[in-house]
C-alpha cells in the first residue's frame, strides 16, 4: 500500500484491488394454490410471492452496513398470480406478474430525491391442447397488453432501463410443440 501526501495531508492511497465487500440479504417466500375439480373442469388459482425484508452491503470492513431495500433495482417484493383452466385435453393459463416499485437512481446519491420507479404488472396467456398426434401444442403471449416498462427518467441513457427486472423484449407470441418418443 502507497500512502501519497501533501503538505501533511493524505492526497492518495494506493492499494491493490481487494474484494472486501459483504452482502446480506434476507426475505421470506411462499407460494400457494389449490385445484378444484367441478366435473371435467379443472380450476387452479396459484400465487408465488417473494418479500425482501433487508437488503444491506458494507462496502468495507468496519464502515457498516447500509440497507439498499427499496432502491433502484432492489425491489421490496414481487408476486406472479395464476389462474389456470383444463378441460379434458385443454389447458389455459392467465398470470399476472407484478414488481414492486422502488426509487430511482438519482436517489443513491441525493436521499431527499423521492422520485420513483412505479410498481408493474404485466399479464401472459397460455393455451395448450394435449394429444396432438401424440403430442402437446403450446401458445401463448407474454405481455398480453403490450405494457411499457417502467424506466428511471433520473438516469443516464445508459440506465434507464434495467433488464436484471424487467423484459426488454415487450410483446411476445410463441408456439410449441412437444413429443416424447418413450
Amino acid at each position: 500500500v502507497d500512502v501519497i501526501r501533501k503538505n501533511g495531508f493524505i492526497e492518495e492511497v494506493v492499494a491493490p484491488n481487494l474484494n472486501l465487500a459483504r452482502q446480506e440479504t434476507k426475505g421470506l417466500e411462499f407460494g400457494m394454490g389449490y385445484t378444484m375439480r367441478l366435473g371435467a373442469l379443472m380450476i387452479r388459482p396459484q400465487i408465488d410471492h417473494s418479500h425482501l425484508l433487508t437488503s444491506q452491503e458494507e462496502v468495507f470492513p468496519g464502515l457498516g452496513f447500509r440497507n439498499k431495500l427499496d432502491e433502484a433495482g432492489r425491489p421490496e417484493w414481487r408476486n406472479t398470480s395464476s389462474l389456470s383452466f383444463g378441460l379434458f385435453n385443454h389447458g389455459l393459463r392467465v398470470m399476472a406478474r407484478t414488481i414492486a416499485g422502488q426509487y430511482q437512481i438519482a436517489h443513491l446519491s441525493n436521499p431527499n430525491d423521492m422520485r420513483r420507479i412505479p410498481t408493474y404488472t404485466e399479464y401472459d396467456m397460455h393455451y395448450d391442447y394435449a394429444q396432438l398426434f401424440g403430442g402437446q401444442l403450446s401458445v401463448g403471449v407474454k405481455n398480453l397488453f403490450g405494457s411499457n416498462r417502467p424506466i428511471d427518467n433520473s438516469a443516464g441513457f445508459q440506465n434507464r432501463f434495467n433488464p436484471q427486472l424487467y423484459d426488454q423484449i415487450g410483446r411476445l407470441y410463441y408456439m410449441g410443440y412437444q413429443y416424447s418418443f418413450l
